[in-house]
């Protein structure tokens, strides 16, 4: 990343709408919101610009091919200014990807990255991860430093201080860094210790309760909690299965379906060469049901993979395949995937829509709706419309097991 000159600023100005205004970023003794990177990975930087047009904000990307600036990208922000704005690799660490902080509130900031794709820039966050303070740092692990930047974020709680995750991205989400906390924490302690003699940060349990006795300020301890978000979500979403749920979604009708016990040799190949597993060394369980998804009479398969390298604090993958002679054709893939899945009775473009209850990484939990368009479903549940309050569900949820005592079936 680099400080952005006059002229490119100048270059910057000439493409904002007429009575545009700059945002500026308090952080930075309130200079214009802008920065140079290389956002693609093409080792050429492109200019970018955070701005105010008719009440709302925007980040505009501009690239230079030749001599010319032109715009890849301009999408629209959330609040009503920002605190953060760098570049670091967070997916790739051959390409950095862009981090915003879009400011709600006083003390509160929701967290935005921007990642470039065959598709452009993309959001790659669902919305609603908020943060007081953030930080990016590539942070050494067990293996240390890997080149790929850990986030951590600040929360503040006003009866409690503050609360400090660590996350990485792994697997289409941001899950905890827990190998990071240890360097994060005596980080912590060495630069902010005059300003947490006050508090007491909490931090996710994930077997760091030691830190309850190494890291003390007067008595206060930094308190782990007694567990990770992503547990008590899961455990909250089996038992509200069947009835009127948390979110006041009437599940009463929707019957349950445990996966199959039976090894599908064919089919394990089909996802081994889809998530580049090899069999014998990646530790990857699953769990499959056969279902008719387009009333064709050939019923589809929804297999769910579980493992290190497949899941994430918002979840796991998932795919569906549909058997084509003895060999399997995928026809979509998922990411940030619970169980179980309800496949709804209502069909969209002649597919039966399905339901996925999305928690994780920082989101207030809720039930998704996925519709089959463009000869696929959507990847990612916890971008797609809610299903509204009040509604009744009918269908099927699949792959009902509790995974925590079914171990499915061993890749």
């Amino acid at each position: 990343m680099k400080q952005i000159g006059m002229y490119d600023l100048a270059i910057l100005k000439s493409w904002l709408p007429p009575m545009a205004e700059l945002i500026e970023l308090p952080k930075a003794n309130y200079a214009p919101a802008v920065l140079s990177a290389d956002l693609d990975g093409d080792n050429t930087v492109e200019l970018v610009v955070v701005y105010r047009y008719q009440g709302e904000l925007y980040v505009m990307i501009l690239k230079k091919h030749y001599n010319t600036w032109y715009p890849i990208a301009n999408m629209k922000g959330n609040g009503y200014s920002i605190t953060d704005l760098l570049a670091a690799p967070i997916m790739n660490r051959k390409m950095n990807s862009l981090i915003i902080g879009w400011q709600i509130d006083g003390i509160c900031s929701e967290l935005d990255i921007l990642q470039w794709t065959s598709n452009g820039f993309q959001h790659i966050l669902p919305r609603g991860i908020h943060f007081s303070r953030l930080e990016i740092e590539d942070m050494p692990g067990v293996h240390g430093r890997d080149g790929i930047g850990e986030i951590a974020l600040w929360v503040h709680d006003r009866e409690k201080g503050f609360r400090i995750d660590v996350y990485r991205w792994s697997c289409g989400g941001l899950d905890f860094a827990k190998d990071a906390y240890p360097y994060y924490l005596k980080k912590v302690k060495d630069d902010y210790e005059p300003i947490l003699k006050s508090m007491i940060a909490h931090f996710p349990d994930n077997g760091f309760r030691f830190l309850e006795t190494v890291l003390h300020w007067d008595g206060n301890p930094f308190v782990p909690s007694k567990q990770s978000p992503a547990v008590a979500d899961e455990e909250l979403h089996r038992g509200n299965l069947l009835g009127t749920g948390r979110y006041n979604i009437d599940l009463s009708n929707v019957q349950k379906m445990y996966s199959e016990t039976v090894k599908d040799v064919q089919l394990e190949k089909a996802f081994a060469k889809m998530y580049g597993l090899q069999k014998g060394v990646d530790k990857i369980r699953y769990y499959y049901n056969r279902i008719d998804l387009d009333g064709d009479g050939a019923p589809e398969v929804f297999v769910y993979l579980v493992g290190p390298l497949v899941c994430g604090t918002g979840g796991c993958s998932a795919a569906i395949f549909k058997t084509v002679g003895e060999d399997y054709q995928l026809i979509s893939e998922f990411t940030l995937v619970r169980n179980p899945i309800i496949i709804s009775d209502h069909k969209t473009n002649g597919f039966h829509d399905i339901i996925m209850y999305v928690s994780g990484g920082g989101i207030k939990p809720f039930y998704a709706k996925m519709k089959y368009t463009n000869k696929s479903y959507p990847l990612n549940p916890s971008i797609q419309p809610r299903v509204k309050s009040g509604t009744k569900v009918n269908g099927i949820a699949i792959i009902a097991d509790d995974i925590l005592t079914n171990q499915g079936v061993q890749f």
